[in-house]
């Protein structure tokens, strides 16, 4: 009962500190869970986009994002437009599709896709792994490293005290799932 009420107490601490208290999930032993749907996500991520990465022979843009959180996975899958720019080519647009797994990042109190992995790529309505997969990925994937190491897919309030109580990040019916507690 003591815990129960310790809980209670830091949700009414927390409603001030997280966005849209009507999202909680559940208050149970474990902590309270916070629902982000695909939408918030996906709302949040607008904000972080065009991203313009500079490569050796020309520059990517990737635009207008779109999370997809699949029913049974742990893994979030962020679809972009993507165009390919240099000197000597006309400029290829496509859909390139990453897969990752949510993690916590404590020191910036942001939420990051761990481990993005390109699940496809297309240009000009060709997918292009199933020609050159190999040379893709070692061409792009470092590029997609550091883009989503430094743009977090959701960003926790900084001035909450509430993100320094994280406890777990899931995937459950299309939304992310966060648990606070103790």
């Amino acid at each position: 009962m003591k815990k129960l009420s310790v809980l209670l107490m830091l949700l009414l601490l927390w409603s001030g500190c997280v966005q849209n208290i009507q999202n909680i999930q559940s208050i149970s032993s474990k902590g309270v869970t916070l629902r982000i749907p695909a939408y918030e996500l996906n709302s949040h991520m607008q904000d972080l986009f065009p991203i313009i990465s500079n490569l050796q022979y020309g520059s990517i843009e990737l635009s207008n994002p779109k999370a997809i959180l699949k029913k049974g996975s742990n893994k979030i899958i962020a679809g972009t437009s993507i165009s390919y720019q240099n000197d000597n080519l006309p400029t290829q647009t496509g859909k390139l599709y990453i897969s990752g797994s949510p993690y916590f990042d404590a020191v910036s109190g942001d939420i990051y896709l761990h481990s993005p992995k390109i699940e496809k790529l297309s240009f000009n309505g060709i997918d292009l792994f199933d020609y050159v997969k190999k040379p893709i990925i070692e061409a792009i994937q470092p590029n997609i490293d550091n883009i989503f190491a430094q743009y977090p897919i959701y960003k926790i309030d900084r001035s909450s005290f509430a993100n320094s109580f994280i406890k777990d990040l899931y995937i459950e019916d299309g939304s992310l799932l966060v648990t606070f507690g103790l």
